[in-house]
């Protein structure tokens, strides 16, 4: 998807010379189209969003600090995800110093670690918990809300990935999900487990979207965490989850089961295998639990051991 350039901003018509910051970034990209900012699409999306009706002199440090901080309130980003942005804004910030539409670089005076609220607790959940889980949303909403989540909880895809999957992007026949409207604005495909193959081979096609509510419309967001509050209601017992802990908890239980860093990037879809290790690296060996790799090789030098 590409990102549409605000240059036109109410009441305003931009010359080519203009200090906005829509119409500079414009300009920095035919000069240096290799330029890092637009490496990461959604966080040059939202640049985009903020500050391209807005003129480069009135861009402050603190301005750019609290978007960063509600980009990190939003997605979930931890600090050293955080830090990871500044580099990519710096070319072009310079690039504004060197031509004179700043007089300094306002990223040189920026404190990300100062103001950064409290994240919400990442919630995992077991594979029995999420099966539990799974068994019980069923009973509640066993035709809208459970098939969604039970795909969520089988993919590791984000929310809107899964929310807004078309049925032309539904492969039955090589048993592969197409996500076309991605974070980072790359498709991916991800292999159906049976389970998921199963519901979705038995679901029927209505209109082009898989997964509709009970007025046959696309099902929406408040819709899917009304339905989950609903049934934590309902089991006090349960952990308080959302939708984006499923995707947490698929990652946890992939590396629990032996799966490799690498494969769940791709999965997950991050640009960087240094995102997935910031984000779930921190697993434990004793938490491993595929660890008979040779049986085969093991019992036979056993019985060899035993013949001497």
């Amino acid at each position: 998807m590409q990102y549409q350039y605000q240059d036109q901003p109410t009441n305003c018509i931009l010359a080519s010379n203009s200090p906005y910051i829509g119409v500079l970034l414009k300009l920095h990209l035919e000069q240096s189209p290799g330029s890092k900012i637009r490496e990461r699409k959604n966080i040059f999306a939202s640049f985009c969003q903020n500050f391209s009706h807005r003129k480069a002199s009135q861009i402050t440090s603190n301005e750019l600090r609290d978007w960063l901080v509600g980009l990190q309130h939003k997605n979930h980003y931890s600090e050293r995800n955080l830090l990871a942005i500044k580099p990519l804004l710096n070319h072009f910030f310079k690039f504004l110093v060197s031509d004179g539409y700043l007089a300094s670089n306002p990223l040189e005076n920026l404190q990300l670690n100062s103001r950064t609220p409290p994240t919400r607790q990442r919630i995992l959940l077991s594979e029995m918990e999420v099966i539990a889980a799974l068994k019980d949303l069923k009973r509640e909403s066993p035709w809208v809300v459970f098939p969604f989540i039970f795909c969520l909880a089988h993919t590791g895809a984000r929310r809107d990935e899964i929310r807004k999957l078309r049925w032309s992007d539904v492969d039955l026949h090589n048993r592969l999900i197409h996500l076309k409207i991605t974070k980072n604005g790359e498709n991916r495909s991800l292999k159906m487990s049976d389970p998921l193959f199963e519901l979705l081979h038995s679901s029927t096609r209505i209109k082009e979207w898989v997964f509709l509510n009970q007025f046959g419309r696309l099902i929406s967001v408040t819709q899917i965490d009304d339905a989950i509050i609903r049934l934590q209601k309902n089991h006090p017992e349960m952990k308080r989850w959302r939708c984006h802990d499923l995707r947490h908890s698929y990652a946890y239980n992939f590396l629990k089961q032996g799966g490799q860093m690498y494969q769940l990037q791709a999965i997950l879809g991050h640009k960087s295998i240094q995102m997935t290790i910031d984000l779930y690296g921190q697993l434990r060996a004793a938490d491993i639990e595929k660890i008979n790799l040779y049986p085969d090789s093991t019992s036979h030098a056993l019985r060899r051991v035993d013949d001497v």
